[in-house]
């Protein structure tokens, strides 16, 4: 029989592992000739031969890694003897779900920084809508009033002559001092005669002054009177602190207030986002919403007790001229109480939860706010 070369090339080459059998090559029967054709075919089924042997010399774990795709069993990071485990002997790659495309990813991360981007955006724009302001900043000179408080006590000749004789008892009353004159037309009858007094606050001495009391002009002599010293011609006003009405109905007549009262902005502490309390003017108040909504009940009683804490949520700043008075107030707290300090004293009336409520909410719908921003005296202020 005759032996048959082996194929170029596979001589010393070892075969995969993979437990298929080769064909072996068949030499012809004893005593047959071979045809030619039968040789060329012979021939090409060699050659082909010769194609499956190389194939068949790459290990099938490199075919069945470069033709499996990865899965959550075969991970892309696990090489080697590792990977070639999973591999079963047949060389058919396991069957495992397919990973998922990557298109698929890209629309899922896509989606995902979209909402970021939306969740960012909303934040910021909640953060700009906290931090401004709900009411455009008016900025005004700070007061120098603290600064004046701390200087020396003027001295007795520095004085005027009503801040010297300060204090009035008459008619069992207490009255002080004030540097508001009267005009002619502004003083009514005499009451009667009185002696007045002041102390020097550097000596410690007290003089004495006598002066004619007399009725103010629509103002009950409760409240407040007018003096003329002796060998003077001008008149001031002395008032009485200690003055308490029963109700305010009282108050409203024996003040005269429907005529002498002079109502000015509306005042609200308006706590921030930032916990920081801003205050807020609102110069345009009309009048008549005080009278209607604060003032019209008179017969509501005076109820102040210095036992009692009054927090004015808003305030209503009045000043009354004729008795020297400016930037005094009326006062809403949020229990539904109206307070003030005419007088220098306090009085309280009770108008009602909801009286009060209804009057800051007014304020705050329909009258157009300033945020009050205050600066040192010496910086310029921005237009409002």
């Amino acid at each position: 029989m005759k032996d048959w070369p082996n194929c170029k090339g596979s001589g010393g080459r070892p075969q995969a592992q993979t437990g298929r059998q080769d064909t072996a090559e068949q030499p012809a029967p004893a005593g047959r000739s071979v045809s030619p054709s039968h040789q060329a075919g012979a021939g090409k089924q060699k050659g082909s031969e010769h194609l499956l042997t190389a194939v068949g010399g790459i290990a099938d774990r490199y075919v069945v890694e470069a033709g499996v795709p990865e899965t959550a069993e075969s991970p892309a990071g696990q090489t080697g003897a590792a990977r070639q485990r999973t591999v079963p002997p047949d060389g058919k790659a396991p069957s495992a779900r397919p990973v998922r495309p990557k298109k698929r990813r890209f629309l899922r991360w896509g989606a995902l920084a979209a909402c970021l981007c939306l969740v960012v955006l909303g934040g910021t724009i909640l953060l700009r809508h906290l931090a401004a302001p709900r009411w455009p900043i008016k900025q005004v000179p700070a007061s120098t009033t603290s600064e004046q408080n701390a200087a020396p006590l003027p001295r007795w000749e520095e004085l005027g002559i009503s801040e010297q004789y300060v204090h009035l008892p008459f008619s069992g009353a207490s009255y002080g001092g004030t540097a508001a004159q009267l005009e002619a037309g502004q003083v009514g009858e005499k009451l009667g005669d009185a002696v007045l007094s002041g102390q020097d606050n550097y000596t410690g001495e007290t003089h004495t002054m006598p002066g004619a009391v007399h009725r103010i002009q629509g103002i009950a002599d409760t409240c407040a009177v007018a003096v003329r010293f002796e060998g003077e011609t001008a008149f001031y006003v002395y008032r009485n602190s200690l003055y308490r009405p029963e109700t305010l109905g009282q108050l409203i007549d024996d003040l005269n207030l429907r005529e002498t009262l002079s109502l000015g902005s509306a005042w609200y502490n308006e706590r921030k986002a930032d916990g920081q309390y801003a205050q807020i003017e609102f110069p345009d108040l009309p009048d008549e919403a005080v009278w209607e909504r604060l003032l019209a009940d008179t017969s509501l009683p005076n109820v102040w007790s210095d036992a009692n804490t009054f927090l004015d949520a808003m305030s209503v700043s009045v000043d009354i001229p004729l008795l020297g008075y400016a930037n005094i107030s009326l006062g809403i707290t949020e229990d539904g109480y109206l307070t003030t300090n005419i007088l220098d004293t306090g009085k309280a009336f009770y108008i009602g939860q909801e009286a009060a409520q209804g009057f800051m909410d007014y304020v705050l719908e329909n009258c157009t706010g300033y945020e009050i921003v205050y600066t040192d005296p010496g910086e310029s202020a921005l237009p409002e």
